[in-house]
């Protein structure tokens, strides 16, 4: 991949972080003084965090790097598979699926699914693309 469309990819993943906190911090309200969030009823400690990882590789076993692709619950996460291809959330414990953001020229020639989802428990999952036919 070349270096601007590494950097479009950083940018994107950038824009898509700032607006996630922009949502979270959207539902901040004041009150005589006071402020709380309602974003979220819990407060979520590192204690209470949990590691996420998706392994996203071809057939021959080869990672696939620089994929964008995203957890989601009420709202979506996106992240770009590094050069092991894999992909790691820190985020509370909970039933997730995981998709890949469309129209990525490093999913070219391969069947991709919409959506994945963690099996039961699962906080890491391996996805194998297989080539289109």
């Amino acid at each position: 991949m070349n270096m601007v469309k590494k950097l479009s990819v950083f940018c994107l993943v950038l824009c898509l972080t700032l607006c996630l906190a922009a949502c979270v911090a959207g539902g901040e309200d004041t009150d005589g003084g006071s402020t709380t969030t309602t974003a979220s009823t819990t407060t979520t400690t590192a204690s209470n965090l949990s590691t996420y990882t998706v392994t996203v590789k071809t057939e021959n076993g080869e990672p696939v790097v620089g994929v964008m692709v995203q957890i989601c619950k009420e709202l979506c996460v996106p992240t770009v598979t590094d050069a092991n291809g894999v992909a790691t959330w820190q985020t509370v414990e909970d039933t997730y699926k995981v998709s890949f953001l469309p129209n990525q020229t490093a999913l070219e020639g391969y069947a991709v699914e919409e959506n994945y989802y963690f099996d039961g428990d699962a906080k890491e999952m391996v996805i194998t693309l297989k080539a289109a036919e």
